[in-house]
């Protein structure tokens, strides 16, 4: 009897197990079975934008290609905006990918090869998969950028730009965000056509040089730096400045320039510079301004110095940094409206800006105000 009680025990078991055992195959089937329908929607999602763009990719016409109900697709996404987030993810961790690749294909070289080559396979990616870049970048979603709540493959293609900067790079996350913002500016003017694509080697070499200076100057053995305010299409002097004195114990900056007026000095000394020298000082004006400049005391050419007084003695006359910059644009032949959008502001804050140059100026018109600006030494000539 108790034989058969034990066989009995022993034979439910064994049934139980069989049982538990086929539920966990069931289920895993239908895990897999799940994933895989995930993975179909996604492909056709992104084949279908990148065929017809994303106004084609429809549930309807999604549930007809993938041979599935709507409802089954509303089993895995909400709506459009979550397959579009979703495919985002997917092309983030793609780009990640290729940018960790980029880099390595370049390491051992010299450090602007390893981001040359991250830049020009964003750029790449960007022209060979539109639809996909749109999803990342263009089209609203659901995803969060820079927070906590930032997916992982999102992090992940962020990281690939710092890494590619050199290790000492000042700001480093704040410059890599930078390159990816004119990364993206490149990509979305040449995908509709107001930049020629044929220019982006130019391009990338203006985009590091200022970035391979900036980083040599945090290498730590550097005094002073010896800065123009122009040394090449896209890039300024000031903003340089600002980028290299922002960390401790950055090496003292002496501006050495063509440009006196107020539109290029005020700019240069409110980013840090310690001195500022016109090239056609003596050469051994140069040497001391830069012995004193190492002392950590100030040099300026007698012109700035006279115009800098000038501003203290009647600071009611002196034109601000801003009513410059408009008055330059003005300079320029800009019209009120494209000075606005240059600098983003109103047209009407323009023309109070304009109001008050007249004033401070004692003109009457944009023609005397330019005139007599470019006399003082307020705007370039």
């Amino acid at each position: 009897m108790g034989l058969d009680n034990n066989c009995s025990r022993v034979t439910a078991a064994s049934r139980s197990s069989s049982r538990s055992s086929t539920r966990r195959s069931t289920r895993n089937r239908r895990e897999r079975e799940r994933a895989q329908r995930h993975r179909l929607i996604l492909a056709t999602a992104r084949e279908l934008a990148e065929a017809e763009g994303w106004e084609a990719v429809t549930t309807r016409r999604l549930a007809e290609r993938v041979e599935y109900s709507q409802p089954v697709l509303y089993s895995h996404f909400k709506g459009k905006d979550a397959i579009v987030a979703a495919v985002a993810e997917e092309g983030f961790a793609e780009l990640a990918e290729l940018l960790r690749h980029a880099r390595a294909a370049a390491r051992g070289r010299d450090p602007k090869h390893g981001v040359r080559a991250v830049c020009r396979a964003y750029l790449r990616f960007a022209v060979e998969h539109p639809a996909l870049y749109q999803a990342m970048f263009v089209m609203p979603t659901q995803l969060k950028f820079a927070s906590e709540e930032t997916p992982a493959a999102l992090r992940a293609a962020f990281d690939a730009f710092v890494e590619a900067l050199p290790q000492k790079t000042v700001q480093r996350e704040a410059r890599a965000e930078l390159l990816w913002a004119a990364l993206h500016g490149i990509s979305a003017l040449s995908a509709t056509d107001r930049i020629p694509a044929h220019g982006e080697k130019t391009r990338l070499d203006l985009l590091w040089r200022r970035e391979a200076a900036v980083a040599r100057t945090a290498e730590g053995d550097i005094g002073v730096v010896l800065m123009d305010l122009q040394f090449g299409r896209g890039l300024n002097g000031a903003e340089a400045t600002a980028a290299i004195t922002a960390r401790p114990g950055a090496p003292r900056v002496l501006i050495v320039t063509t440009y006196d007026s107020d539109a290029d000095t005020l700019p240069a000394i409110e980013a840090g510079a310690i001195g500022y020298l016109l090239k056609d000082a003596p050469p051994e004006s140069l040497a001391a301004a830069v012995r004193t400049a190492a002392a950590g005391r100030t040099t300026l050419a007698p012109a700035v110095a006279d115009r800098l007084m000038n501003r203290l003695r009647a600071p009611g006359t002196a034109l601000t940094r801003r009513e410059t910059e408009v008055l330059a644009l003005v300079a320029d032949g800009l019209s009120n409206q494209a000075i606005g959008a240059r600098l983003h502001l109103t047209e009407g804050t323009v023309k109070s800006h304009l109001v008050r140059i007249y004033a401070k100026l004692s003109v009457d018109s944009r023609t005397a105000a330019v005139a007599t600006a470019t006399d003082l030494g307020l705007i370039r000539r």
